[in-house]
């Protein structure tokens, strides 16, 4: 990995173009399954149509003074 970054010219066996969506899609079925909620995730808006319970674990409601400044 650290060699990956260096400019090695042996990519990491750990690709974050391949490691990302495996996550996302890892993440989701969890988050599916917590729920009890069938959803049609929106990859591009990170969002869930017509599934509230989820969409608040994917970008939930922080308390004054917890905000992360996420938009």
């Amino acid at each position: 990995f650290i060699n990956a970054c260096k400019g090695g010219k042996t990519p990491p066996t750990c690709n974050f173009s391949y490691t990302g969506p495996l996550t996302e899609t890892v993440l989701l079925a969890n988050n599916a399954f917590r729920t009890k909620e069938e959803f049609v995730w929106d990859s591009e808006k990170l969002w869930c149509k017509k599934a509230p319970k989820s969409q608040a674990f994917i970008k939930p409601t922080f308390k004054k003074g917890w905000d992360l400044g996420l938009k």
